[in-house]
């Protein structure tokens, strides 16, 4: 099952996508309001999905992702 809550053992995935689509769109160098126009993005939306408080879809991740000339990697490992 997936951690889309807060835990004490760490962020949940919704914040931990957020916050890798964050910094794929500041190492591009686009400014929150001018991807989101680019990109025909809702600011308030897409700025709830960088703060992983709004889920999204892995097929919205990969877009997104693409958009920020960056690809998606996902990992299978055994749990500790």
């Amino acid at each position: 099952m997936t951690n889309t809550t807060n835990t004490p053992s760490g962020p949940s995935t919704n914040e931990l996508i957020g916050a890798e689509l964050k910094q794929a769109r500041l190492r591009v160098g686009y400014g929150l309001r001018e991807f989101c126009r680019l990109t025909d993005q809702d600011v308030g939306n897409y700025s709830q999905i960088e703060k992983g408080r709004r889920p999204v879809s892995l097929k919205k991740v990969i877009e997104l992702a693409t958009m920020l000339k960056h690809k998606v990697e996902i990992r299978v490992v055994p749990i500790k």
